[in-house]
């Protein structure tokens, strides 16, 4: 699977989504906010799995890292990839979902920062995030994109990124040094105009401008 037929995914998933509990293989949307029910990161992950299972392409959820990370504290630890292709035992893509204005969960670490930290360093030949607003207007999109142009932003500018590598990884874990694509999908569920966004570049280690994509809106399911 190429960046292509990722985006193609994600906007089968995102039609299923907006669609009835039958387009989602009778998944129910069970939690609700105003204006109708509410899609969380599990559901888009289930419905994401749907799609990748009809085309009979081989998939894990929860797939602990490669490396070990220390986000914060002292120990370092595997972490989780919220969803990853593979082919055969290989992992291809690896995806991060996310839901909402994304806020810190403490006052050291950056939820977005993290998962971040986590594409740029596992061996794929592919990363994106799949990001859920379930209620918006005009200001949350372009909200929701400087939160991650901010989080590259920390790593582009890093003085001695091999130094800042070695201090969580084993010292036997070398990255490839190649260009890894990088796919940022935003599906905004707004209740009168339903729609993505996606930007898409070539290399996910120096990305600096994710305001150049484009925005669609989501047909359903026929």
């Amino acid at each position: 699977m190429d960046k292509s037929e990722l985006l193609e995914c994600f906007i089968s998933a995102s039609r299923r989504i907006v669609g009835n509990s039958e387009d989602r293989n009778y998944l129910k949307l069970s939690h609700e906010v105003e204006g109708g029910a509410k899609v969380r990161e599990p559901e888009a992950r289930h419905v994401i799995c749907q799609v990748l299972a009809k085309d009979r392409i081989y998939h894990g959820i929860e797939v602990p890292t490669i490396g070990l990370y220390r986000f914060s504290g002292k120990g370092k630890r595997r972490a989780l990839i919220d969803l990853t292709i593979f082919e055969g035992q290989r992992r291809l893509i690896n995806i991060e979902l996310k839901e909402g204005q994304p806020s810190k969960s403490d006052k050291k670490v950056n939820p977005i920062e993290k998962d971040v930290e986590k594409l740029l360093c596992e061996d794929v030949i592919g990363t994106a995030f799949f990001h859920i607003l379930q209620a918006s207007d005009r200001g949350t999109m372009p909200a929701i994109i400087k939160k991650y142009e901010s989080a590259f932003k920390k790593f582009n500018e890093m003085p001695n990124r091999k130094e800042w590598i070695l201090k969580h990884f084993k010292p036997n874990y070398v990255i490839p040094d190649r260009p890894t694509p990088f796919l940022l999908f935003i599906l905004d569920l707004d209740v009168k105009n339903k729609r993505y966004y996606f930007c898409k570049k070539e290399d996910i280690r120096f990305i600096d401008k994710l305001d150049d994509g484009q925005t669609e809106g989501v047909k359903c399911p026929l």
